[in-house]
């Protein structure tokens, strides 16, 4: 890039600026425009990368702009200034106040103008790469929640669940008909929840958590004395969010990949810091382990990385534990 520009600056400034066209002009004139554009190329590239790093183009357009424009405008005549001195003082051995002459301000103010046209390529490259990006993002979150939408239709008629909850349900409808009732009303809260957040991108910790209780209530009925559990959240933690059925996918891990029993009985904890919502479950591995299909948590990794720059961080010894980033709307 900076070489084709040199080319063309060094033909518009030697038709423009050179009093006499000649080699020894011609050379000036290209050492001259190459400094000018590796300097206006170079530079351009390098503010552009740094505020890119600084303000994101989606999501603070107009700072972007404002601090791009004042930024750019401050290093174009830092260059501008900086070159012609050199060619006063270095090449030509003149005096600095031919800096203020009419001439040489007309001559600065068409570089500069030209220098600002070939600076808005960079910004507006770096504009087409980042919306570009955002697009690419949001196709591949849609693949996911595609993904995600699959699993929890999957976990909606998993066989295995749906018949471990009759054989409780049966067992109850006789014994403790009430509970039994109870039991039928939690079962169909937890399917419409389901349904309701299978198109959805984030939910509320407070539904989350809502929906994790009716899971953990029929759990608790089938496993008895098997499950114990201790939800300890801050009030603030509750209007904050995460990824749709996030919980729901972790959950079925913990039930699907551990005994459960009064000799083995499992223990989950929810609780939260400023920044995470974390579970932790101590481990009682089976002894012929399902194969996973890493769908589970890899969804959920996956779709995190499109709404924030923090990591899901998993924790395995003698405990499991997930700390999934809290999320703004």
């Amino acid at each position: 890039m900076p070489t084709i520009l040199t080319i063309i600056f060094s033909i518009v400034s030697s038709v423009v600026f050179c009093p006499q066209i000649n080699l020894i002009n011609i050379f000036l004139c290209t050492l001259v425009s190459a400094i000018y554009c590796f300097g206006f190329g170079l530079g351009s590239k390098i503010l552009a990368d740094i505020l890119d790093s600084k303000f994101d183009w989606l999501e603070q357009t107009n700072l972007r702009l404002i601090v791009g424009f004042i930024a750019n405008t401050i290093f174009l005549l830092i260059v501008v200034i900086g070159v012609d001195i050199f060619i006063i003082k270095v090449l030509n051995k003149g005096d600095i106040s031919l800096l203020l002459s009419a001439n040489r301000i007309w001559k600065n103010f068409i570089i500069f103008t030209v220098a600002a046209a070939i600076s808005t390529i960079f910004h507006a490259k770096s504009f087409m790469i980042h919306w570009k990006n955002s697009i690419i993002k949001q196709k591949e979150l849609e693949k996911e929640n595609i993904s995600s939408q699959y699993s929890a239709l999957k976990s909606q008629t998993d066989p295995h669940f749906f018949f471990n909850s009759l054989n409780t349900l049966s067992s109850l409808i006789e014994e403790e008909p009430k509970t039994a009732e109870k039991f039928v009303q939690e079962l169909a809260s937890i399917y419409r929840y389901i349904l309701e957040q299978k198109d959805q991108e984030i939910s509320l910790i407070s539904e989350e958590i809502t929906f994790i209780k009716r899971y953990l209530f029929l759990q608790k009925i089938r496993f008895e004395n098997g499950i114990s559990f201790n939800i300890e959240l801050t009030e603030d933690v509750k209007n904050k969010y995460t990824i749709s059925l996030a919980l729901q996918i972790i959950f079925e891990n913990i039930f699907k990949h551990n005994i459960i029993s009064e000799d083995k009985p499992i223990t989950i904890e929810i609780k939260n810091t400023e920044e995470y919502l974390i579970i932790t479950n101590n481990i009682n591995p089976k002894l012929n382990k399902e194969i996973s299909n890493k769908i589970g948590v890899n969804n959920i990794i996956s779709r995190y990385q499109f709404f924030t720059d923090k990591k899901i961080i998993i924790e395995k010894n003698t405990n499991y534990s997930i700390h999934l980033p809290l999320l703004s709307k």
